[in-house]
């Protein structure tokens, strides 16, 4: 009896040992291109990228990219990018998520015609122009490299796909520039494929390369600069981040025109007021006659914010959590010795600035690894940053009353009390103080002021 047991569980084994390996691995069903037309879908289920971010790259036969895109894995780790219409051709897939990166290669329509090389100019004048386009999804955001140039649009910050195309100028000969700035990088053009100048609803970060042997040693003069087509003149970009290691300059944008490095002939601080001076009283076009025209003029001139490189304000926009605690970190100089990081911040164009208000206790994150840099920040976290930075006496919650008192959370009653008690934010026409709701750029430059002046 024992020699026959002895026997069976020899089998098993056996049987066990005999089996493929793909039946012990992760379920997985590889990436599948489906083609409809010259509509593209890729679809594919791996369980170890459950939850996780799945990225795609749909490159051309000359390995030009021509998609980016990004997706998150369901609970299950399925996944699916597209639709996505392409041209005629011979295309590459690339998937990655947490494993080794899948490469499916696939034919869109008649791809029987002969190959021809890509053009690596056209004739544009006397020079020409080194062209690459791709598509990012406007809702759902992305990264998009082009031409060495790249373009990070967090989600929601256009309503559905947008094509890009970054031309590399090679004659600027015929552009203005500034005497007290030289160029330092390529001019790059860059378009989308939408009618009209629409602007994108949120900051979208731009990093352009850059020749460092030719900027000197004081990297405070490095900036990235936008043309302004109306008024011929060079714009600095906001929320500036060079990275001497990688050879880059990164900023924030709202619309494509024209961009370069360029680095001032003349100290930093001389050249920002300068430029400072010319956007109040030249290019802030949308705020004369505005309520807080005053407030944005002189937080302009203190060098706590600045325009758009379209030479607007855009006052009436609502403002994100990463350019509000910006803003306030400029506005009040601040200074922290240690540095506090998040997941989602870690690459984003105001680390510097979150990091150092969250060192000093000004702005909380949602979690010790979500800070949410591009959610629109509410009337009560405003508040609740406001009088942190400003270190103003509390008031009690119950000297304040709005009618919606109650909708106001927790953390946020003392805080935006103690505003509404110093006058430094408003409640409603009609009794409320909507601590929920989303602060304008216009009511951000106000109640900064406003603090200041308390001080």
């Amino acid at each position: 009896m024992n020699h026959k047991c002895t026997v069976f569980l020899l089998a098993i084994v056996l049987a066990v040992l005999l089996l493929p390996v793909h039946v012990f691995a992760a379920d997985t069903r590889p990436a599948a291109v489906s083609v409809n037309g010259n509509g593209v879908t890729i679809s594919g289920e791996n369980s170890s990228y459950a939850g996780l971010s799945v990225t795609l790259r749909l490159a051309d036969r000359f390995s030009r990219t021509i998609v980016a895109d990004e997706v998150q894995a369901q609970a299950g780790g399925s996944y699916s990018f597209g639709p996505y219409t392409l041209g005629d051709g011979v295309y590459t897939a690339y998937v990655g998520g947490a494993g080794a990166v899948e490469r499916k290669e696939f034919n869109v329509g008649d791809t029987q015609v002969s190959p021809t090389a890509p053009s690596s100019s056209r004739n544009k004048g006397s020079g020409g122009v080194t062209s690459n386009t791709g598509t990012i999804s406007g809702a759902a955001g992305g990264t998009l490299t082009l031409s060495g140039v790249t373009i990070v649009v967090p989600a929601g910050a256009l309503d559905g796909s947008i094509q890009v195309t970054i031309d590399k100028l090679g004659e600027t000969e015929s552009l203005p520039f500034d005497k007290a700035l030289f160029k330092i990088s390529d001019v790059y053009e860059i378009k989308k494929d939408r009618d009209g100048d629409e602007a994108f609803s949120k900051p979208v970060t731009i990093t352009l390369p850059y020749d460092k042997s030719k900027e000197g040693s004081d990297k405070s003069k490095v900036g990235v600069y936008g043309l302004n087509e109306q008024t011929r003149s060079w714009i600095r970009l906001n929320d500036l981040m060079v990275d001497e290691s990688n050879s880059t300059v990164s900023g924030t944008l709202t619309h494509f025109t024209k961009y370069a490095v360029m680095a001032s002939k003349e100290p930093a601080a001389q050249t920002a007021q300068t430029a400072q001076s010319s956007a109040f009283a030249v290019n802030l076009s949308d705020i004369q006659g505005h309520w807080a025209e005053t407030a944005v003029i002189q937080l302009v001139k203190q060098g706590a914010i600045t325009g758009y490189p379209d030479n607007t304000y855009k006052p009436n926009d609502r403002i994100t959590r990463a350019e509000f605690v910006t803003i306030i970190v400029n506005a009040f100089g601040l200074k922290a010795q240690n540095s506090k990081s998040f997941a989602d911040t870690t690459k984003h164009w105001a680390q510097s600035a979150i990091s150092t208000a969250s060192s000093l206790g000004i702005a909380d994150g949602y979690s010790e690894n979500t800070f949410g840099p591009d959610d629109w920040i509410t009337r009560e976290q405003m508040a609740t940053i406001l009088i942190r930075a400003a270190r103003i006496d509390s008031t009690e919650p119950a000297i304040v009353h709005f009618s919606d008192n109650s909708s106001v959370s927790d953390w946020a009653k003392t805080p935006l009390a103690t505003a509404a008690a110093k006058g430094l934010i408003d409640g409603y026409e009609d009794g409320t103080v909507k601590p929920k709701a989303n602060a304008s750029r216009a009511e951000a430059a106000a109640v900064i002021l406003r603090a200041l002046q308390k001080k």
